[in-house]
């Protein structure tokens, strides 16, 4: 049986952390990230040479699609995580939806962020830490009132009862779909 070497048709889909770690990857997994990640590195410093040299590698930009974004943002506020994830984020878990749909790709989500680790369980797609341990359990978050602590459920600030700002606490946890792979 001819079988195949698993990391050679593996997608790794760098957050900022991952550049910036310096992390060594395989020559023969190929790397990803998108415009919002190459935007935050300025020229100059050691940092953006690290970053050219990732893309001298072959590190691609590409840009997710809008209708994956809508899915990650609808998932994202469902799941109490839509404030805690930027705009990156939120582009970096879509470029992994999109390519997780093509057949045969084994796609990994490089990033220490807990709650791009939390909303990639929930949307099916791996992820490795790089520096933290990772998520081992996943999180639904709701919106409570500090004063009189009723659960809100519109996007506001302060609790239209009492006034009091609201703050996000964990309503339950649920075992990984997947490990994350470390």
């Amino acid at each position: 049986m001819n079988q195949t070497n698993p990391i050679q048709h593996s997608i790794y889909i760098l957050d900022t952390a991952a550049i910036l770690s310096r992390k060594q990857f395989d020559d023969r997994v190929e790397l990803m990230t998108v415009s919002k990640v190459s935007e935050e590195f300025s020229p100059g410093g050691s940092s953006y040479r690290w970053f050219e040299y990732l893309l001298e590698k072959g590190l691609r930009i590409i840009d997710p699609s809008k209708d994956a974004v809508l899915l990650v943002e609808k998932t994202a506020k469902e799941y109490g995580e839509d404030t805690r994830l930027s705009e990156t984020d939120k582009n970096l878990l879509a470029l992994a939806l999109d390519i997780s749909n093509e057949a045969g790709k084994n796609i990994v989500l490089v990033t220490d962020d807990y709650s791009m680790q939390n909303i990639a369980d929930v949307l099916n797609i791996r992820f490795q830490p790089v520096l933290e341990r990772g998520i081992t359990k996943r999180f639904k978050w709701i919106r409570r009132c500090r004063g009189c602590r009723r659960i809100i459920h519109e996007d506001i600030e302060h609790c239209p009862i009492c006034g009091s700002e609201l703050s996000y606490v964990r309503s339950r946890t649920t075992p990984l779909k997947k490990k994350c792979d470390r």
